[in-house]
């Protein structure tokens, strides 16, 4: 299952839900604990003043002002002290003497107590309202949490991006494995439904012992060399493949690739030309180079019509090999050789089981890489380091 249906996808969706809730619920947090350290701050500024003979309070910060009802309507008074007075006018019931309260009026933060007149100590006869004025520091904490905002949103979406990628290649592997298992068994199940039906053509008295024991030799080393090519896929999926880096004379290796073809080579009548000058000292893992050479060799046996045509040589100053390898056959369509190295590809010229994903792996393990293309009318292999 892909796209937004899919498991992984499930999980994304939920992580950013349960992010984005984290994030609220951070920001939640830290602006209830900032404004009551605010409000405690300014509560008790105020309440030290007010226990404080007039004028001795000596504390600097928060700052302690006042205002008098008598100064309403004075044009010098700040758009914070003229919201004050005028809330206070509107509900001057609702404050006791001494007790501190809050005012706001979405731009201005303010917590006050009202002194009643004859009570003040100070050159006034109105009432006072002794204030402390916290509005920067709650636009700080305000500012903050939508900086907070932001930051978790910009996390959440970065996230979510990266989460989508991630999925999209997560999914496409889950269906890349399911589609290697259903051809895995597939082809395991073939050699299989041979050897079970000569059995019973055995048990039948259909056909010969001879030819029932060739079939079931022939149909077993196909099922043992799929489950080895198996096998080293899998190792090289959970990257435990190890590479044992020697010096060794790719000639040597390329001979013992053409022997292990040879045989079936000269029942299709299949010529194989080789062109090797001098010693080609390369270091590589030995085993993997030969699986490497041998599955392409073994490719191109299959479609070759007469003739398999191998050279090799070193370019720029001996840093760099390359081997070529080419035969007769039908030349391999743009759409097969695109995909020619995928595992268990089925394309015009047939399926290509396990052998050329394995020799590309290899390659690359060796920091190369294979590559397929048409020269004259025939299938060209490129080993390149």
């Amino acid at each position: 299952m892909s796209g937004k249906n899919s498991f992984n996808y499930r999980v994304l969706r939920w992580l950013i839900i349960l992010a984005v809730l984290s994030g609220v619920v951070i920001i939640a947090l830290f602006c209830a604990v900032e404004w009551n350290q605010i409000r405690e701050r300014a509560a008790r500024a105020l309440t030290d003043f007010a226990a404080s003979p007039w004028g001795e309070y000596d504390e600097v910060s928060p700052e302690i002002f006042f205002v008098s009802t008598e100064d309403i309507g004075d044009d010098t008074l700040s758009d914070l002290e003229r919201g004050l007075l005028a809330y206070y006018e509107k509900k001057q019931t609702a404050f006791p003497p001494e007790k501190v309260c809050h005012f706001s009026d979405g731009r201005n933060e303010a917590y006050f107590f009202v002194r009643a007149a004859g009570k003040t100590g100070a050159p006034t006869s109105g009432t006072l309202l002794v204030y402390t004025d916290m509005s920067f520091v709650t636009d700080v904490v305000r500012s903050a949490a939508i900086i907070m905002a932001f930051v978790f949103i910009g996390v959440a979406g970065l996230l979510y991006g990266a989460g989508r990628y991630t999925i999209r290649i997560l999914d496409r592997k889950d269906q890349s494995m399911q589609d290697f298992f259903a051809n895995a068994s597939h082809e395991l199940k073939t050699p299989l439904i041979a050897i079970r039906g000569y059995a019973e053509g055995l048990e039948n008295n259909i056909v010969s012992h001879e030819k029932v024991c060739a079939v079931m030799v022939k149909e077993t080393e196909r099922m043992s060399g799929l489950v080895n090519s198996i096998l080293e896929l899998s190792k090289l999926d959970g990257g435990v493949v190890q590479l044992h880096i020697a010096e060794n004379d790719v000639r040597e290796i390329l001979y013992d690739a053409i022997q292990s073809v040879e045989a079936v080579a000269e029942r299709r009548g299949i010529s194989i030309d080789f062109d090797l000058p001098g010693p080609l000292l390369f270091r590589c893992d030995e085993e993997l180079m030969f699986s490497a050479l041998s599955n392409v060799l073994t490719n191109s046996v299959r479609y070759a019509k007469s003739r398999i045509t191998i050279s090799a040589q070193f370019e720029k100053n001996r840093e760099h090999l390359k081997i070529s390898m080419s035969n007769d056959g039908q030349p391999v369509s743009e759409q097969d050789a695109a995909h020619l190295f995928e595992r268990f590809y089925q394309g015009n010229r047939g399926q290509t089981g396990l052998g050329m994903a394995l020799s590309r792996e290899y390659m690359r393990l060796h920091q190369g890489d294979i590559l397929v293309s048409v020269r004259d009318g025939k299938t060209v292999f490129e080993f390149a380091w």
